[in-house]
C-alpha cells in the first residue's frame, strides 16, 4: 500500500466498505499484500454498504463480475463474500462455510465458498476468502432485500437493513451517517465470548 495507508486504517474509528463492485473495484484493493489484513486487524468498526438492490447492481457490471466468479447477484452472497470478521466467534465462520457449500450451486446463495474450493478452505485466487477471517462488523442492505437479513445474521454477520438508494444530497447523507454510526457501535460492542 501507499505511505500512511496502514497507519490510517489502523488509526481509524471506522472502516466503511463503499456500495462498490466487490469484484474489480473493492476486490482489487482489497487484494493489495497486508491490506485486507490491515482491515480485519483494525480497531475501528468495518462496516460494508450492499451494492446489490433488490437482487441487482445498481450501476455497473457487478452482476457478470460476480457470475464468473459463480458469486450470486444477491446482497446476501456479497456480503457472506466478505464474511464476518475476525472478532465474531469461531462457531459463526463454520457455519458460514457449511451454509453456504453446496456441491451443485444450484442455490441463489451457494457460491460464497465455491464448489471447487477444497474442504479445509484453501484457495488460489487472491480476493477468494474463504477459509480466513471475515472483514465485516457489520453489512447494510436494502429493504427490498430484508427477507435476507436472518439467514445472514445466523452465518454471523450483523446485518442492518435501511433505504440504500442514493438519490440525492439528503438520501445519500442518510446513508454515509447510517454506516459511520453501525461502524461506530460494532467498535463499541464487546467482542463475542
Amino acid at each position: 500500500p501507499a505511505p500512511g495507508v496502514l497507519e490510517a486504517i489502523a488509526a481509524a474509528d471506522a472502516v466503511l466498505l463503499a456500495p462498490s463492485n466487490p469484484v474489480v473495484s473493492l476486490g482489487p484493493i482489497l487484494s493489495v499484500p497486508g491490506l485486507a489484513a490491515a482491515v480485519a486487524a483494525a480497531p475501528g468498526g468495518v462496516v460494508g454498504v450492499s451494492p446489490v438492490i433488490g437482487g441487482a447492481v445498481v450501476r455497473g457490471m457487478a452482476d457478470a463480475c460476480l457470475a464468473a466468479l459463480a458469486v450470486p447477484t444477491a446482497a446476501d452472497a456479497v456480503g457472506l463474500r466478505y464474511g464476518p470478521r475476525a472478532r465474531a466467534r469461531a462457531t459463526d465462520r463454520a457455519v458460514v462455510r457449511s451454509v453456504f457449500r453446496d456441491p451443485d450451486a444450484t442455490r441463489r446463495d451457494s457460491a460464497f465458498i465455491p464448489p471447487s474450493v477444497p474442504e479445509n478452505g484453501s484457495t488460489s485466487g487472491a480476493y477468494d476468502r474463504a477459509g480466513e477471517a471475515g472483514l465485516l462488523d457489520g453489512w447494510l442492505i436494502a429493504e427490498e432485500d430484508a427477507a435476507l437479513a436472518p439467514a445472514i445474521e445466523a452465518a454471523g454477520l450483523p446485518v442492518r437493513v435501511l433505504p440504500l438508494w442514493m438519490r440525492d444530497a439528503p438520501t445519500s447523507t442518510a446513508l454515509a451517517a447510517a454506516a459511520i454510526e453501525t461502524a461506530l457501535e460494532a467498535r463499541a460492542a464487546p467482542s463475542p465470548v
